[in-house]
């Protein structure tokens, strides 16, 4: 019996052993695996971490520069304009219209476009601020101007009148005069006539025999036009 025992014994003890064996070399090469696998690992994570952590902290706390508008007109007769620029990538763009933040819009590719700004009949000034993630705004851009304008240009007429008649040779080379807006240009029949400071024009025409169709118009600097037209009959006779 006894020696029935001692063998069971044995047994047990070689079992023991044996698993502590096992769980001793699982354990030798776990340790292995981690010393070759995982601490390389995670300093790999933890450096890309600090990364980004360093990148955002960088991006955000450089100066940013001001947005680049580019140029618009000086005047115009319509009352909604788009216009665009440049700007830091990872920003957004304010707008803003009279000294009023208008909108803000996205930076593509350092560029920005800003569509369908309503403008105020008279002058309009513009101009822009870059703004980032974290809040951060830069300096503002330069200011642009325009000037929205939609009444017509005054045009008077002083000479010839309307259906008016020449004869003869001395008739022929006719003076036309009047006077519109000191901004605008005359043309008569498509040729520009000569503006003095104060909106006078003068313009010196040879007349065909018969009726001779005569258009003038006068065109201000945001667009608008005022037109007249004239008949006048000539006979060399």
């Amino acid at each position: 019996m006894k020696r029935f025992y001692s063998r069971l014994a044995r047994k047990e003890e070689t079992r023991s052993r044996r698993q502590i064996f096992i769980y001793g070399g699982l354990s030798v090469i776990f340790l292995i695996c981690l010393v070759i696998f995982g601490i390389p690992l995670l300093t790999k994570l933890a450096f890309v971490f600090s990364s980004k952590q360093n990148s955002s902290v960088t991006e955000n706390s450089l100066p940013l520069s001001a947005p680049v508008l580019n140029s618009v007109p000086q005047a115009t007769n319509s009352a909604s304009i788009s216009f665009s620029g440049m700007s830091s990538d990872k920003t957004q763009v304010e707008i803003f219209l009279n000294n009023a933040l208008y909108t803000t819009v996205p930076v593509n590719n350092g560029s920005f476009q800003a569509q369908n700004i309503q403008l105020n009949e008279g002058n309009n000034t513009f101009y822009s601020q870059a703004i980032n993630s974290s809040g951060g705004k830069s300096q503002p851009s330069d200011t642009l101007n325009i000037l929205l304008k939609t009444t017509l240009p005054t045009l008077i007429i002083d000479k010839p009148a309307d259906n008016s008649q020449f004869s003869g040779s001395n008739q022929r080379n006719l003076s036309i005069s009047g006077k519109t807006d000191p901004d605008c240009t005359i043309s008569l029949n498509d040729h520009l006539a000569i503006m003095g400071k104060d909106g006078n024009f003068s313009y010196t025409f040879t007349l065909n025999e018969g009726d001779n169709a005569l258009k003038i118009v006068a065109t201000d600097q945001a667009g608008n036009q005022t037109e007249k037209d004239l008949t006048i009959n000539y006979s060399s006779n």
